[in-house]
């Protein structure tokens, strides 16, 4: 039978692994409307796009930055053992700034189908530095552990 310490440990674990879990499943989904995103603003498309699609990105990166969010919240709550609680607050402000690029992102898509390109931009970058350093924290903890 596990102590509480390791018993915690265990469910600190297994939150980690869910949110990284559902974290890896979102961006799998939004990667391809990215993609076309990035590409009809690099070739000035971007008006071009059919319209049912711009929405349905627009639409899909506002719920899905909303799980996120919730996401992040669940990470917060997730009780770390002592010597990982360090780690774990980086890595719950680290998933905030990745959370908060995407709502960014999200509200750089306008319902005229245009796009803040400068504010895009600023938010792909924020949510790239956040994915490194929750990277970085996550294999920390996971050497810890």
């Amino acid at each position: 039978m596990a102590n509480k310490m390791q018993q915690k440990a265990m469910h600190y674990g297994l939150t980690i692994n869910q949110v990284v879990e559902r974290t890896e499943q979102i961006q799998e989904e939004l990667d391809p409307m990215f993609r076309a995103l990035k590409t009809a603003l690099a070739d000035d498309q971007i008006a071009e796009m059919a319209p049912v699609k711009f929405t349905e990105t627009r639409e899909v990166f506002t719920t899905r930055s909303e799980e996120y969010q919730e996401l992040c919240a669940r990470l917060a709550k997730g009780t770390a053992p002592a010597r990982l609680m360090g780690n774990h607050k980086l890595l719950v402000a680290a998933y905030q700034d990745f959370a908060d690029g995407c709502q960014k992102m999200a509200a750089s898509l306008h319902e005229d189908q245009t796009v803040d390109q400068t504010a895009f931009a600023a938010a792909e970058a924020q949510q790239d530095d956040a994915t490194e350093r929750m990277s970085k924290y996550l294999q920390r903890i996971t050497a810890l552990v």
